[in-house]
């Protein structure tokens, strides 16, 4: 999945490191925000286990490392 994903997106591109950094840890993104299995919850709206809820708690990657990322470039 990963390295379609990353054939897709750069093709034959040659990119300087922070770029590749960002553009792997969007598809990180991507590829963890997959749901594994649905939750049952007593709200009326299902929830989704996704591989970040077990790494984050929650469906997406903190703000945090993303802002970090953008600093950086």
């Amino acid at each position: 999945d990963i390295k379609k994903a990353l054939y897709k997106v750069l093709g034959r591109s040659t990119l300087f490191f922070d770029q590749l950094e960002a553009i792997v840890i969007d598809i990180e993104k991507n590829v963890n925000n997959r749901p594994l299995t649905y939750v049952e919850s007593e709200q009326e709206e299902e929830q989704v286990f996704t591989p970040n809820t077990i790494l984050w708690g929650k469906t997406c990657i903190p703000l945090t490392n993303q802002t970090r990322i953008m600093e950086k470039s």
